[in-house]
């Protein structure tokens, strides 16, 4: 009898993440059982070089799991890990997965594809309430934009959280913010970069969740930004040590001439 009251989801997402030579995918599949979440995730090196010290989080029902690491992932190899999860007694409705993979390069700097996704328990009820985000481009820091428009006469208290892979720092990470009936709002994240490199782009994702009567929402928004090479020290300065480098090759011809004026004028001495 247990199996007929059970309810079965399956899902199946995928995501890049681009980092020098290295593109890591992931795709997602999500079961629900009676009494379980099982998430199976798929990673897959499809860049020109190895990824070093491979693992995966998971976060799911406001709760973290991590995998075990996986020494090196060579090129085109696929690893699979896989997740059971309790579910717990909630509202029917629309949740969150988040999925991080994290990883080395050759460099052993540390990077993560990340994807978020929104999965359902016992029934998929779709919210009414629209969330934009803004693609933009940055240098070192920029602001996500995130518009949310309750499309009902109810008021909402909403959860509006932002998720960035390793190499970005956003503050705050999430808000908790009362909607108005029919009414819009739009809420700032910050968004600072945490080392230097060479452009590229990455996605970022933003999630909103509300509770009405025995229902749980989410409903979630996909952004792009596109990080702008930064310069280093030499760049940045560059003037400054051009024209200070030709200053000392003009002090330096400068103390070469007096050495030889003085040179030349005594050896005129003694002749």
């Amino acid at each position: 009898m247990k199996v007929l009251y059970s309810f079965l989801f399956f899902c199946c997402f995928s995501s890049l993440a681009m980092a020098g030579n290295l593109t890591i995918s992931n795709k997602l599949s999500v079961i629900i059982n009676f009494d379980s979440v099982i998430c199976k995730i798929q990673v897959t090196n499809l860049g020109s070089e190895s990824a070093c010290d491979v693992f995966v989080k998971l976060f799911i029902f406001n709760n973290r799991y991590k995998s075990k690491t996986i020494p090196i992932l060579e090129v085109h190899d696929t690893a699979n890990f896989q997740f059971s999860v309790p579910l717990p007694v909630i509202a029917k409705g629309s949740y969150l997965a988040v999925v991080e993979t994290f990883y080395d390069d050759i460099t052993l700097s540390p990077n993560s594809s990340l994807t978020c996704h929104v999965f359902y328990v016992r029934e998929a009820i779709q919210p009414n309430i629209t969330v934009k985000v803004n693609d933009f481009v940055m240098l070192d820091d920029g602001d996500i934009v995130v518009s949310i428009k309750n499309n009902e006469k109810i008021e909402k208290k909403i959860k509006a959280s932002v998720f960035a892979p390793i190499d970005f720092k956003v503050e705050p990470h999430s808000v908790i913010k009362q909607i108005p009936e029919n009414s819009q709002e739009i809420i700032l994240f910050n968004i600072e970069r945490q080392k230097v490199g060479k452009e590229y782009q990455i996605a970022y994702y933003s999630a909103v969740e509300y509770d009405i009567l025995d229902h749980h929402y989410t409903t979630l928004s996909k952004g792009h930004i596109k990080a702008k090479e930064t310069d280093n020290w030499f760049r940045k300065n560059k003037w400054y040590w051009i024209i200070g480098f030709w200053m000392w090759i003009g002090l330096w011809c400068l103390c070469d001439f007096v050495h030889r004026y003085f040179c030349t004028k005594n050896c005129n001495r003694h002749h």
